[in-house]
Parts: structure tokens; C-alpha cells; sequence
């Protein structure tokens, strides 16, 4: 017997519909990854930080949540819906995108860089 997700994935266009949302989430992180490195010096000169907490915020402070918050969510999309995780994460990632703009000073841009991480890891599930 079919479950509904199964009926659903086997229609073309809906499996279509799959792969183009997915493909249009990851370019968005793919830019969210990358955007640092474009818009650098504006940063810099925005926040008035020096080049090693430019540094910092790029490499060591988005790489350790990216990577040491994958489990735990990867043990919630075990456990729950992976759909609701995804969506969850997803708006997670593009509010602190979105509060990154609206930083003022260093400790909150990366505060908001560690929460852009955390959506962005479970992105990539």
C-alpha cells in the first residue's frame, strides 16, 4: 500500500517541483556563503572591524557552528518531518541573513553569522 508521499513523488511535476525548490535553496546558500568575500571591505569599512575579525567571522566562527550544529539537526530530520525541519531552517537562515544587514557593530554581525550558519548547515541536508 502507497503512503501519500509516495503518491505524491511518483507524479513528474511534482518531482520536478522538488528539484527546482531545492536547486533555487541552494543557490541562496551558495550566495550566503560567498557573500562575505564580495562585500568585504564595504563590511569593514561599515563596521569598523580589522582584517582578523574580518577573518574570524568568515572562516572560524561560521565554519564551527556550520559544522557542530549538522548532528543534532541531522538527528531532527531523523526524528521529525524533514519537510518542516527544511522549512524551519530555511526561514531561520534567511531572517539572520536578513538581520546580518541590519547589524551595527562586530558582536552582533556575528551573532547573526552564527545563526545564518546554523539555517545554512541544515540547508544542505
Amino acid at each position: 500500500m502507497e503512503s501519500e508521499d509516495q503518491k505524491l513523488f511518483s507524479k513528474p511535476a511534482y518531482r520536478w517541483y522538488v528539484v527546482i525548490l531545492l536547486t533555487t535553496v541552494y543557490m541562496f546558500n551558495f550566495i550566503d556563503r560567498n557573500i562575505l568575500a564580495i562585500l568585504g571591505q564595504s563590511i569593514k569599512d561599515d563596521l569598523m572591524i580589522s582584517d582578523t575579525a574580518f577573518g574570524f567571522l568568515g572562516g572560524i566562527a561560521f565554519a564551527i557552528f556550520y559544522t557542530f550544529m549538522g548532528i543534532p539537526i541531522a538527528r531532527l530530520a531523523d526524528k521529525e518531518s524533514r519537510k518542516t525541519v527544511l522549512a524551519v531552517c530555511l526561514a531561520i537562515c534567511s531572517g539572520m541573513t536578513a538581520v546580518c544587514g541590519l547589524a551595527q557593530n562586530f558582536t552582533m554581525f556575528l551573532l547573526a553569522r552564527i545563526g545564518a550558519a546554523i539555517g545554512a548547515r541544515t540547508r544542505q541536508r
